[in-house]
This record gives C-alpha cells, sequence and structure tokens, in this order.
C-alpha cells in the first residue's frame, strides 16, 4: 500500500510538471522583509514554489545573518556570504531550495539572475533527485541525515548533490565558467576530476542572467550567459562541446528536484565570498531562452541604501564615507567626494 501510494505521488508530480508549459518566476524575494534570514522561508507544500535552507559551519541548518535578503539596485535580492571555512560564527556553506512541483523529469530550464565575486573562489550549482524538504516528521530539528532532507554538504564534499555549473571570478573582472565535460566519466574515473574551464562575458560584481538547459535523459545540460538584459551566447566547453555533462554522485537521476548553491570554491581559507541571487524561475517541460516576467527598476542616483529614495539616511552614509571609502559614491568613480555630494543634494527628495 505504501509502495502504491508513493507510485501515485511521482505519477502526480509528473503530470503537474506536464502542465508547467513556461518559464515560472517561482522566487524573487519581494515577499521577504529585508534584513531576515533566508532560511526557511517559502511554502513547503504542493502548488508552492522555492522553500529555503540554510547550512552553516560543518552540518547545521540555521537562521544566518549570512545569509539573508537585501535591496540591491532596487530590488529585494539574496545575499549569502562565507567568511572562511574555520570562522567560529555561524558561517555558510550553502543555501538551498526546493523545487517541488516545478521538478524537471525530462527536458526543462533552469533560470536566475545573480552576481559572483570579483575574487577566485565562487559558487557552485547543484541538485539531486532526493525529495526536497526537512524532516517530514513534523520536527525540524536541523538535522541534514533526516530522510527526506536534501543531503549534506559535509567535509565529504560534493556527494550529495550532482554538480552542474560553478562562477568564479578573475583578477580582470571577467567571469570563468567550470562544468562537466560532457566525455567525462560519470561517475569520474581515479584521477579524473572531469571538469572544464571557460572564461565567458560577464563581469564580477554585476548582474548576469543564467539558462541551465537540461536533457534530463541523457544527464546532460546546455549553458547560455549574458549581462542581465543582454543577448543570451551559449557557454562552449574548450573542447567545442555544446553539451556538459551532469555529475551524477548520488543522483539516481529520476529528476532535478532542487537547487543547491554552495557558497566558496573551494572552501576558502581566509577569504569572503558573497553571493547575490535573484528572480529564480524554471521551465520544467521545455528547453527555452526565456526570461520570467520581472519587472527592475533603475536606481535613483543617490539613493545609497537603495530603498527607493532619496532621503537623510542616505545622506549619513554618504557622511560616514566622505573621504575614506565607497558607501557613498553616488557616480561610480571608487570613492565618496564632493561630486557625490552634488548627486545626492540634486536629488535629495525623490522616490520611486
Amino acid at each position: 500500500m505504501r509502495f502504491l501510494a508513493a507510485t501515485l505521488t511521482v505519477l502526480l508530480l509528473a503530470g503537474v510538471s506536464a502542465a508547467l508549459a513556461e518559464m515560472t518566476l517561482i522566487e524573487d524575494f519581494e515577499s521577504y522583509e529585508v534584513g531576515s534570514s533566508i532560511h526557511l522561508k517559502g511554502t513547503d507544500a504542493m502548488g508552492g514554489g522555492a522553500r529555503w535552507h540554510t547550512q552553516v559551519n560543518g552540518a547545521a541548518l540555521m537562521d544566518c545573518n549570512r545569509a539573508f535578503v537585501q535591496v540591491e539596485d532596487n530590488t529585494k535580492c539574496l545575499r549569502a556570504t562565507t567568511q572562511y571555512w574555520n570562522s567560529e560564527n555561524p558561517n555558510i556553506i550553502c543555501v538551498a531550495m526546493s523545487m517541488y512541483d516545478y521538478g524537471i523529469y525530462g527536458e526543462g530550464t533552469i533560470y536566475f539572475a545573480f552576481k559572483h565575486p570579483g575574487d577566485p573562489n565562487g559558487f557552485a550549482l547543484q541538485t539531486n533527485d532526493k525529495w526536497p524538504g526537512w524532516d517530514y516528521g513534523g520536527a525540524e530539528t536541523g538535522d541534514v541525515a533526516a530522510p527526506s532532507f536534501q543531503g549534506n554538504m559535509g567535509s565529504d564534499g560534493w556527494n550529495q548533490g550532482g554538480v552542474i555549473a560553478g562562477f568564479a571570478g578573475n583578477t580582470n573582472g571577467a567571469g570563468w565558467f567550470w562544468g562537466r565535460d560532457g566525455s567525462a566519466s560519470n561517475p569520474p574515473a581515479a584521477g579524473d576530476a572531469g571538469y572544464k574551464f571557460q572564461q565567458v562575458n560577464t563581469q564580477s560584481n554585476e548582474w548576469t542572467e543564467f539558462w541551465v538547459q537540461v536533457d534530463h535523459a541523457n544527464d546532460r545540460s546546455k549553458f547560455y550567459t549574458c549581462p542581465r538584459g543582454g543577448t543570451p551566447e551559449l557557454i562552449m566547453n574548450p573542447d567545442g562541446g555544446e553539451w556538459w555533462a551532469m555529475r551524477n554522485e548520488q543522483r539516481d537521476n529520476n529528476a532535478v528536484l532542487n537547487l543547491r548553491f554552495q557558497i566558496g570554491y573551494p572552501w576558502p581559507t581566509q577569504v569572503v565570498c558573497t553571493l547575490f541571487l535573484d528572480d529564480v524561475a524554471i521551465d520544467n517541460t521545455a528547453m527555452t531562452l526565456d526570461r520570467p516576467d520581472v519587472q527592475h527598476d533603475q536606481p535613483i542616483p543617490g539613493d545609497l541604501d537603495g530603498d527607493g529614495d532619496v532621503d537623510l539616511d542616505d545622506f549619513v552614509i554618504l557622511k560616514n564615507a566622505f573621504g575614506v571609502g565607497d558607501a557613498g559614491d553616488c557616480d561610480d568613480d571608487g570613492d565618496t567626494d564632493l561630486d557625490d555630494f552634488v548627486i545626492l543634494k540634486n536629488n535629495f527628495g525623490t522616490a520611486a
């Protein structure tokens, strides 16, 4: 009877998936309070979209002030930062989002916007086909070994998730992408990491759009990226192939049921690494280069705290940074000076 119920559940989910034939925005962070932890945010139910958890230090699931919602460029987004691996304070290992009825069982597309950091320790996108969520017994104790949990990102590395892709910065500001070569053994043979690196047309600390076109039957993906609002460009691997492999690890190759963002790769020892993430969308029936239907307001010059207006709070930020930092930089020249003060003064009282 239990087997029958499980089978019906899988068929139901697959049927729901087949009905969602469009690029659907499932997370834009606009419903959350600025400054709030992302941990356990979202809807853990059929018909819902994202549900988030934060893993910190070795294996704990908990709220953390290093994975929270903030305003960036006049839009709410997720900001997740790892300080360094041996930090005594709660230190982000990864943030994970459940997909629920947006799971990809055949062909599909994953989309999101992000900023990758200006250092070589970027982030990795992973997935697996475990039922996403926490301990469905209701305790939600934070135990990563709970039967339905997405899996631990602990000292054993990556072996609870299939690696899709990763991004990092570079000293010249350009972006680097890494993924599994489509010809690599899966799982990798001894001594074969199976990863290829490719420079891409993105800039560190600038919003980037990213599409993952999933061919689940053949366990492979194509990747497209561009600056926000640009023209998507196919990321070819260095051997000239369009397809990149999805690394199985402990996936059973049934579906893509969650997205997991590891912050900092490889785990840095003394490096601060930050990921900004926004506008996660899924088309779970087709490969596409569509964008989700979202609108981004242009920032107001002088709105230093990103709250949609120029007021006394912004003046205080500028005053405190004047001559000593770039927090009050209104003209993007890397400092806070009289030119920035004039921009703020001319826009004082302006609101979106």
